[in-house]
Parts: structure tokens; C-alpha cells; sequence
């Protein structure tokens, strides 16, 4: 296993079906970024997410995880895809998993 345990761990739930305005969360190898959903498919199997905005909360030391995360509407866009494995998945890669239904921005500060 590669990767903070809790992303791996979160990544093995069932997610709730993906609609327009939901907030998603990209699990990466220890990080975690978020996404606002922009489009659904007609087939419900292909999404695409744009990049939240993310900043540290006022007064907070470094190593803190306290942020305001805002829809940014020139953010990168990200296609992901149903997968025959019951994930979610960033459109060519097999690792970069995507839940949808919160944004939990995560910052590993040790790297």
C-alpha cells in the first residue's frame, strides 16, 4: 500500500451518485485536492470537475489544516470516469480516485 492509510481507506467507500454543484474530493498519495462539479454525462459515467479554490485560514501556524475552499470558476478542468472496478477515476490514469459529495482539502506538510 503507497500512500496515507486514511486516502486509502476513504477510497474503498461507495461515494453517493455525482450532480452538477457537488463538491469532490481527488485522493492523491497522501494530499487531497477538491473540485466543484461543472458537468454529468448523459450516461453518468464520465464528470467533469473544476479546481476549487483553496487558502489558509487567517491566524493559523504552519503545519495547520484549516481552509476555505470557494468554487473557482477558472479553474483547471478534470475529466473523470466510472471504472468496471466501482470507482471513480481522473480519465488516463488507474490511481488518481475521485469521491464526490465534500471537498476535504488536505495538505501533507511533511513532503
Amino acid at each position: 500500500m503507497q500512500g496515507s492509510l486514511i486516502n486509502r481507506l476513504v477510497e474503498r467507500v461507495q461515494c453517493k451518485t455525482p450532480e452538477v454543484g457537488d463538491g469532490a474530493t481527488e485522493y492523491c498519495y497522501t494530499d487531497r485536492d477538491v473540485y466543484t462539479v461543472v458537468e454529468v454525462s448523459k450516461s453518468g459515467k464520465s464528470v467533469t470537475l473544476q479546481a476549487d479554490s483553496v487558502k489558509a485560514a487567517e491566524n493559523v501556524d504552519l503545519g495547520h489544516q484549516s481552509w476555505i475552499i470557494e468554487p473557482n470558476t477558472n479553474g483547471r478542468k478534470v475529466v473523470v470516469t466510472f471504472r468496471k472496478d466501482g470507482k471513480w477515476k481522473v480519465k488516463g490514469t488507474n490511481f488518481r480516485i475521485v469521491r464526490f459529495g465534500s471537498r476535504d482539502y488536505y495538505y501533507d506538510w511533511s513532503f
